[in-house]
């Protein structure tokens, strides 16, 4: 149990942006990450990729309880990051399972809280739509079919384009004095 635990908080830190660890020391050669998302959806992606989009958006993990059931590890799980903050969303919580075969992830299943997964269909989708119309190529190089895709260089892009978002959008809202 300890040393998938141990295995558990070495992902958590390989996600930030200055972490030292190795992805081919952490997974295994196939592994997978299932982002359960807004409604039903449900994404694979790479866990080594999904890795880089992470500390490209500069999340920060924090594993808040974690649980043994026969070869899964349960955990609950908080995640702050740069766009997270310029949707004005303070944290998002999962629950998370992490499959561990020879101290490797091999996968992991994360299903955000609803409320985690309102906040973020409310920004995302005012965040859509002035991408669609303020930056429609970029738009395409973010969402495929509605779907974030989960690597470094979308991490950086969304990054950036949330961050003008929420520039230009704070800066349209009326003042108390108007």
């Amino acid at each position: 149990m300890e040393r998938k635990l141990q295995t558990i908080e070495k992902w958590s830190q390989a996600q930030k942006r200055t972490a030292t660890v190795k992805f081919d020391d952490l997974f295994t050669e196939d592994s997978i990450i299932e982002l359960k998302g807004l409604g039903a959806s449900s994404t694979l992606i790479d866990a080594k990729t999904a890795s880089e989009y992470s500390k490209a958006v500069g999340s920060d993990w924090k594993i808040k309880k974690t649980w043994l059931e026969g070869e899964r590890v349960h955990a609950v799980l908080t995640e702050q990051n740069e766009w997270l903050d310029a949707a004005g969303i303070p944290e998002a919580s999962y629950e998370g399972e992490f499959f561990i075969k020879d101290d490797k992830i091999d996968t992991i299943h994360l299903q955000p809280t609803l409320e985690t997964v309102q906040e973020q269909a409310r920004a995302l989708s005012k965040f859509s739509i002035w991408v669609g119309r303020e930056h429609p190529q970029q738009y395409s190089d973010i969402l495929v079919n509605g779907k974030l895709i989960h690597d470094e260089n979308t991490g950086r892009l969304l990054v950036k384009l949330m961050h003008q978002w929420r520039e230009e959008t704070e800066s349209k809202l009326p003042t108390s004095s108007e």
